[in-house]
């Protein structure tokens, strides 16, 4: 897509990414638990093509932030208080909440840890991990937001080095523990990747509709079997691990760029639906820990579809409730 569509076209195109984003992070936690042991292939099907949720997270970021003139470190330092807010009022009602249940307002260290640890993807808001990766990535923003006004070669550079640094984890990752060690938001070499990704795909316009739906059709049909042939070496069923691979990075490339080639049509569903992205990011977890997923397993193999279904509308609508209160609304606004 070129820099000559405007700004409520783009804003629109990319509000559609977000929401399949955040559709894709329900799919992705809530189908999860299917897929131990013998698990329907629907449940496989899902999750493994929820892989895309997060990458598409950071790219959605890199596009709408790289470009901007006014990208000072006093930005930086903004943005990253409002997360850090963001977090500390989310964990501190949480907290008040569970002293007042247990009867108990002493418990210092918990408090500490249930703050603390949301960034690096410990305790009941693990989650947020997003959100101390995004707080890193506003460290570097400045740096490497000169460098893409610039057209710095050195950020081409840059670049090449991030994907090949990706590759050879993902190849540490069939052969070693490679990332298992390292919790996510410090994976810098997936989230940088990707959020350059976003910013340089603006400039990209050499794709016709056609060839990209092919190619992001073919590549939907090969990743599950990708996935299932690698996991067995990976040691492990989460596809985060795959964050990193080549595979993974063309194929969200290709997404990517399908859905900035998107007529938008129905503009008040997406500008509304874009709106609950960040309520659904935070309370889908919470509904899927109290909605049990072993009650649709009796649907047989459309029970995961069932339970996804389930799990993001209750979401979408306890996120729609909520942000129109207007005190929860401001607090959903980074």
């Amino acid at each position: 897509m070129t820099n000559q569509l405007n700004a409520t076209s783009r804003n629109l195109n990319i509000d559609l990414i977000k929401i399949i984003a955040m559709i894709g992070v329900v799919c992705l936690h809530s189908t999860f638990p299917f897929t131990v042991g013998d698990a329907p292939h629907i449940a496989q099907f899902l999750y493994r093509t929820a892989v895309i949720s997060i990458p598409l997270f950071f790219m959605v970021s890199g596009y709408l932030l790289l470009g901007r003139e006014s990208a000072s470190y006093s930005y930086s330092l903004t943005k990253i208080f409002k997360i850090v807010r963001f977090v500390f009022v989310f964990a501190a009602a949480y907290c008040l909440l569970y002293s007042a249940y247990h009867m108990d307002f002493t418990m210092w260290r918990f408090y500490c840890t249930t703050f603390l640890g949301a960034f690096i993807q410990r305790g009941y808001f693990a989650i947020f991990w997003y959100f101390g990766a995004m707080c890193l990535l506003y460290m570097l923003y400045p740096c490497l937001n000169r460098l893409y006004l610039n057209r710095s070669r050195k950020l081409y550079c840059i670049f090449a080095l991030l994907l090949l640094l990706q590759s050879t984890v993902f190849v540490l990752n069939i052969v070693d523990d490679g990332e298992q060690s390292v919790c996510q938001p410090f994976r810098l070499w997936n989230w940088v990747t990707y959020f350059l990704l976003g910013g340089l795909l603006k400039h990209v316009d050499g794709f016709g509709t056609k060839m990209l739906t092919c190619i992001v059709a073919m590549l939907l049909i090969l990743n599950p079997f990708y996935q299932q042939w690698l996991m067995p070496y990976i040691g492990s069923r989460f596809c985060e691990y795959f964050y990193s691979s080549p595979f993974i990075v063309v194929w969200v490339s290709a997404v990517f760029l399908l859905i900035t080639k998107v007529k938008i049509t129905h503009t008040k569903g997406v500008k509304l639906l874009s709106q609950l992205f960040l309520p659904v990011y935070v309370i889908h977890p919470s509904v899927i820990r109290y909605l049990p997923g072993q009650t649709f397993e009796t649907l047989g193999e459309a029970g995961p579809l069932a339970y996804f279904c389930a799990v993001l509308l209750i979401t979408m609508t306890i996120s729609y409730v909520a942000i129109k209160i207007p005190v929860v609304n401001k607090a959903f606004r980074l």
